[in-house]
């Protein structure tokens, strides 16, 4: 495995022709994707990154949307100038993977999103129960204010969320500068907002959800216009939110399979 120095950390593995850029979520990095690059290397060149502050515990900065947006467009012109990638994303990977596909859609070839749709979307939002929109505005309050705490405070409170949500265990420790999305998120809606993402794209798109939540992040109308979609694969999966670490071998054989038939 090879490591470059960029804005964002970047890890590359495998030989193939295609490149799949993969994006983690909240609280991960690069390596919750190590059972799916096991899997698909040797078919494909796995880009990983790791997303700026997630990697580096006492860091604390509040990056944009859109500037994180544009810290994977330079990873893309770097690392495959030539060829649209393949996106492989999950939680806040999926939101930054979303923003990156509005704005370069003749960048990304394929789109495999991981148990995140619609979400902020009027269709999805009206699906939402009192209960579940509390659940939601609770842990996400809590992670922005623990951007903004001390680190004696602010680390112990992420890692309570964390273990609350049933992260899997770590391979890098969990801490509050990693929060960063949230923050922007709840304190600074009107200047950097979060845009849902309600389109069906026009490249291929493969969508896998967790059966097992108390709360879901994407609309039954979104899945439906998605699925209708030739060429396209709605996919609900016996896990949590992690279902790609849960189910890694089901997960990756869907994975696999879906990539070679919608490339035929």
């Amino acid at each position: 495995m090879s490591q470059t120095q960029q804005p964002l950390s970047v890890y590359i593995e495998g030989q193939g022709e295609q490149t799949i850029l993969m994006i983690h979520g909240w609280p991960d990095t690069y390596r919750v994707w190590d059972e799916q690059v096991a899997a698909l290397s040797p078919h494909y060149r796995c880009l990983r990154v790791t997303l700026p502050n997630f990697d580096q515990q006492g860091a604390r900065h509040a990056y944009r949307f859109g500037d994180v947006v544009a810290m994977i467009n330079q990873v893309v012109d770097e690392f495959s100038p030539n060829k649209p990638v393949i996106l492989l994303i999950h939680d806040w990977g999926c939101v930054f993977g979303y923003q990156f596909y509005r704005q370069y859609p003749q960048k990304v070839s394929h789109l495999i999103s991981i148990d995140i749709g619609d979400a902020l979307s009027k269709d999805y939002l009206k699906s939402l129960k009192a209960y579940q929109a509390l659940m939601i505005v609770s842990y996400q309050l809590n992670l922005a204010a623990a951007w903004f705490l001390p680190e004696a405070i602010g680390t112990p409170l992420t890692k309570l969320v964390a273990k609350a949500l049933q992260q899997p265990t770590p391979a890098e420790p969990v801490h509050r500068a990693m929060n960063y999305p949230y923050f922007q998120t709840w304190f600074k809606p009107i200047s950097d907002p979060v845009k849902p993402f309600s389109i069906v794209p026009d490249c291929p798109m493969l969508y896998v959800y967790a059966k097992h939540k108390p709360v879901m992040f994407q609309s039954k109308q979104w899945l439906a216009r998605v699925a209708a979609q030739q060429g396209n694969q709605v996919v609900a999966m016996e896990a949590g939110h992690w279902l790609m670490r849960e189910q890694a071998p089901a997960f990756n054989s869907l994975v696999l399979n879906w990539l070679q038939s919608s490339q035929r």
